[in-house]
């Protein structure tokens, strides 16, 4: 048999081929539900899937001539290339909630596993409930099979009451006969479901679908035979059949769907129950909170006298005028995105993408800082792997000569992990730095900018002053 094609209902097209005068008028008498007894019931329509994935739209008639009982049966000429995909589905919804298992009699042109069979796909309406038997046997006989309703109550407005899809690289046919939704013997079938034992650690926020559950049951043939869904073989009965819960849900919640959100730090267990029974096994789920991308607090508040402070920014002193706070030069090629922010009352800045940042105060507004000592600047990031600081003096004419002029100076220094201060994420580093260290600056009576530079980093910035 060749690799199994397995298609998302997503990728269905709606392109009808019609099986003209094959269809009952009304369904046969007898318990259950008929999809096809001598012809599809009148409502039900097989639609193939989409010719551009390969789909062969003449795999499936109706076939007179063999039949298990009456007089016709459901051929599927599976093609040695491309393959047979067909969803039957109901004009309008029916309720299946009075049956508990679709049953049919199939064979073949040879003994062959027949790839998929079920339920609960459509090409328009979802397959919320899509139910389905992988590697189906057949045999040259008629046999008859059964693929449970793992909840018939969830069943009270389903379209998809058919589907077929097989794809083989010799070819063969397949039929089948008499399917119907009827009610089983639920002690024969012996529905056995059970959820996997597995731990999953995962952020606040972030989420993913449960898996694990399985449920096996009893054929008629007295097989033990598993329930599976959606387009992956093993992938298990589908979830919304499922009541989920969470034994924390401050600490993950779980939808509908089996979807499993992280709330808040901690551990939850999910466990999941079919109709009203709980199922054995759970979901264990370890939360954490996502790293934090800005501080929750502002830096310590300063204490020097104001007399002996230069304050560019910085509450609790009266600050000099800043021309910008992102020079048009800042970062050529991308610019730093400048926010002000305002953390615990304290009025900060924040650039994203920090390379390089000019912070400008030229001219009249030039800083004489020679009675100074320190360089002060509170620095918080999540990302940095480095900072440097620079300072630039315009000279007597407080104009900008060009580097390495005679009557301009300036000096930057870098810091890293390794430096003292270190550069640290997430938390507040005070880089209180000794003007000294800036040797190259020649004069410190015209600053006109400050640069700070960065790893393309998030960096929040705060009480940037001159002190003695």
């Amino acid at each position: 048999m060749a690799p199994r094609r397995l298609l998302l209902p997503v990728a269905l097209a709606t392109l009808p081929y019609l099986l003209t005068g094959c269809f009952d008028q009304s369904p046969p008498p007898g318990s259950g539900l008929a999809v096809f007894s001598n012809g599809f019931s009148k409502g039900y329509t097989p639609y193939s899937f989409d010719p551009a994935q390969g789909a062969d739209v003449y795999s499936l008639s109706v076939d007179r001539l063999t039949s298990r009982a009456g007089n016709s049966s459901i051929r599927v000429d599976v093609p040695s290339t491309g393959y047979a995909g067909w969803a039957v589905t109901a004009d309008v919804p029916q309720d299946l909630s009075f049956t508990n298992a679709l049953t049919f009699w199939s064979r073949g042109s040879e003994p062959h596993a027949f790839d998929d069979i079920g339920f609960g796909l459509t090409f328009n309406q979802g397959h919320v409930y899509q139910t389905t038997l992988f590697g189906l046997p057949l045999t040259t006989e008629w046999t008859r099979h059964l693929i449970p309703i793992p909840d018939p109550s969830k069943l009270t407005a389903e379209y998809g009451v058919l589907w077929l899809q097989a794809v083989d690289s010799i070819g063969y046919t397949a039929w089948f006969d008499d399917v119907r939704f009827d009610t089983v013997d639920a002690s024969a079938m012996a529905l056995q479901p059970a959820l996997a034992p597995s731990t999953h650690s995962i952020l606040a926020g972030g989420f993913f679908p449960a898996t694990g559950l399985s449920l096996d049951y009893t054929d008629f043939d007295g097989t033990v035979r598993a329930v599976n869904s959606g387009a992956t073989a093993g992938s298990g009965p589908a979830s919304a059949y499922f009541r989920w819960t969470s034994s924390d849900q401050t600490v993950a919640t779980v939808d509908g769907a089996g979807n499993i959100t992280g709330v808040g730090a901690g551990q939850a267990s999910i466990t999941a129950s079919l109709a009203g029974t709980p199922v054995p096994g759970a979901i264990t789920v370890n939360v954490t909170m996502p790293p934090p991308t800005a501080p929750s607090a502002a830096p310590p508040a300063p204490t020097l006298p104001a007399a002996d402070v230069i304050a560019l920014l910085s509450k609790p002193y009266p600050q000099v005028a800043v021309d910008n706070w992102g020079a048009s030069w800042s970062n050529i090629n991308a610019g730093p995105n400048l926010t002000n922010v305002n953390i615990g009352g304290d009025p900060m800045k924040k650039y994203t993408s920090l390379l390089y940042v000019g912070i400008e105060f030229a001219g009249a507004k030039a800083i004489d800082a020679s009675a100074m000592t320190h360089l002060h600047v509170d620095v918080w990031s999540p990302d940095a792997t480095v900072f440097k600081i620079k300072l630039v003096d315009f000279g007597t004419d407080l104009a900008y000569q060009g580097t390495g002029t005679a009557a301009d100076s300036q000096h930057e220094l870098t810091f890293t992990p390794a430096t003292s201060p270190a550069v640290l994420t997430r938390q507040w580093i005070s880089f209180d730095i000794p003007l000294a260290s800036f040797s190259g600056l020649t004069s410190r009576a015209h600053l006109a900018q400050l640069v700070l530079s960065s790893s393309t980093a998030t960096v929040f910035i705060d009480n940037v002053y001159f002190h003695r």
